[in-house]
């Protein structure tokens, strides 16, 4: 440092002492006078915050605290401490601390600082300058009162703020007390016991050699106590889902750490210019035992989306503000006609064909292609025919291709009229049923030779034990789709079944179509999507 920037801190501080002190209002902490804030004027600053949560308040029969309040940054072997500085300002000061409330604007706590440099009063001094001006705090502890004690030490603790505006000898009137033990009642109602603010007060050096000149006040974050319900640190560690509707009202369980059912919210924001957020719908009652919360999802500002959106979401206490780390959250768009109402309806076959379909109308009677026992799973009636099978006779049934199925020639099953039979008294066929017949007849094959073969292939699995024998015959079908666009491998990897998910791929690979790997379900996610 040159001599005319030490010279020029040397005028300054002089001139210092003949400014005028302003008063700290009533409801702060101390009403010693401060000096006022000037451009390149001395200060005091917090460069190293205490830590604010995993510190425990001891009460007085518990002993003293084991270790002292660590800073904001300290690591296991790399300890720091709460550290203040004053800045712009060559001379001596004394800093002191105090425990106040965390709520603006600050006051008197009931708690207490206790250390090797503390008071019987909980204050903690320590001097410094001429040449380091920083002051560091490494042996604090806080000391817990009891409930009971806290109007009469918050009383106390009040009368030494007055008695230092007028004489620290000032003897009280009874109506000055009186008053003094009503605000210390009505401060008690309102003092939350497991957080506290450290209030850090440099005193500069005056004339005299007095430390009197005070500075404005520094504030530190909040310390919350460790056995308190709101100590831990928010954390969401699971949801069942992490997408959703862009209208809301998806239904999603979130495990979480300890939660207090009526200080906590769950956010959902967007960081873009807009700024938007929402908040979950649950009541206290849908927190479980403070480690779930089942809540439902607000709708999305905008409910016209083309393609998925994705925002965040997180824990959010209601009194102290603070948050989780985000996860996110993806709004998909709505599916419209879902239930495909508006879906066009198909045409009926014209009245002529009714008395192909048999005596009951489509769909029912007695022997037509719609097959006896109605509908589309009619029983054995419908186009009869006989097919050569390793020997036998086959005969099949067809109840417009999905009833009665295929029998065995010597399984049980009712006396039926012959097909030549049935053919006379039928008439003879039309061009157009002749090819539904010839269609029929190809797929009974197929569904035959599919059966076989799938009836091998499980003997094989049987004989074996190799999954892989049933998968390969049925590898065709991992593309089918549940009600929600899920494939199998989407189940398997939402089930977390990492086997059959290896099983699968090994199928799926040697198929033509290997995109089915990467098939979109009805929220657009790919099997990948939950890895």
């Amino acid at each position: 440092m040159d001599d005319t920037h030490y010279d020029m801190n040397m005028i300054e501080n002089e001139l210092m002492m003949d400014l005028t002190y302003q008063f700290i209002a009533p409801s702060g902490v101390k009403s010693e006078p401060y000096l006022p804030e000037i451009a390149n004027g001395p200060y005091l600053q917090i460069i190293e915050e205490p830590k604010q949560r995993g510190f425990r308040f001891r009460y007085e029969c518990e002993g003293p605290s084991h270790g002292g309040l660590p800073g904001a940054s300290s690591e296991k072997n790399k300890k720091t401490y709460p550290t203040v500085k004053v800045s712009n300002y060559l001379g001596r000061a004394k800093v002191e601390v105090q425990l106040v409330t965390h709520v603006d604007p600050p006051r008197v706590h009931a708690h207490s600082l206790v250390g090797k440099q503390c008071s019987e009063s909980g204050v903690c001094s320590v001097d410094v300058g001429p040449n380091d001006l920083t002051a560091q705090f490494n042996n604090l502890g806080i000391l817990h009162v009891t409930k009971r004690g806290v109007v009469k030490v918050l009383a106390r603790r009040l009368k030494e703020e007055k008695r230092k505006l007028r004489d620290p000898n000032y003897q009280f009137t009874d109506a000055e007390e009186q008053a003094i033990l009503s605000e210390a009642k009505e401060l008690g109602k309102a003092m939350d016991l497991n957080v506290v603010r450290l209030r850090f007060t440099a005193y500069l050096q005056d004339g005299d050699g007095g430390f009197t000149r005070a500075l404005k006040p520094a504030i530190s974050n909040p310390i919350y106590d460790s056995k308190s319900p709101n100590a831990s640190n928010l954390k969401i560690s699971r949801m069942d889902k992490t997408c959703g509707s862009v209208l809301g009202g998806d239904e999603i369980f979130l495990l979480c750490d300890k939660v207090q059912k009526d200080d906590i919210d769950i956010r959902f924001y967007e960081e873009d210019e807009g700024g938007w957020e929402a908040y979950g719908d649950f009541s206290p009652t849908d927190v479980h035992k403070q480690y779930a919360i089942v809540f439902k999802t607000p709708q999305y500002h905008r409910t016209e989306i083309e393609r998925p959106v994705t925002v965040c979401l997180q824990l959010k206490r209601r009194k102290g503000g603070d948050y989780s780390e985000p996860k996110q959250f993806t709004y998909v768009p709505q599916v419209q006609d879902k239930e495909e109402v508006q879906r066009k309806r198909q045409k009926p076959l014209p009245h002529s064909y009714d008395h192909w379909r048999g005596a009951g109308g489509p769909g029912r009677g007695q022997g037509g292609f719609g097959g006896a026992g109605g509908g589309g799973g009619g029983g054995g009636g419908g186009v009869q025919y006989n097919q050569p099978m390793d020997g036998g006779s086959f005969q099949g049934g067809f109840g417009a291709f999905g009833g009665g199925g295929a029998q065995m020639s010597d399984a049980a099953q009712p006396q039926e009229t012959p097909p030549n039979q049935q053919q006379a008294n039928r008439g003879p066929l039309g061009p157009l049923q002749q090819q539904l017949l010839q269609i029929a007849s190809s797929l009974q094959s197929r569904a035959t030779h599919m059966a076989r073969q799938t009836a091998g292939a499980l003997l094989d699995y049987c004989s074996s034990g190799d999954v892989h024998i049933l998968l390969a015959m049925q590898r065709h079908l991992c593309g089918v789709q549940d009600e929600n666009g899920d494939t199998p491998l989407h189940v398997a990897v939402i089930h977390q079944q990492p086997a059959v998910v290896q099983q699968l791929v090994h199928a799926i690979i040697r198929l033509p179509q290997q995109r089915i790997l990467n098939t979109r379900n009805h929220l657009s996610q790919t099997p990948l999507h939950w890895r």
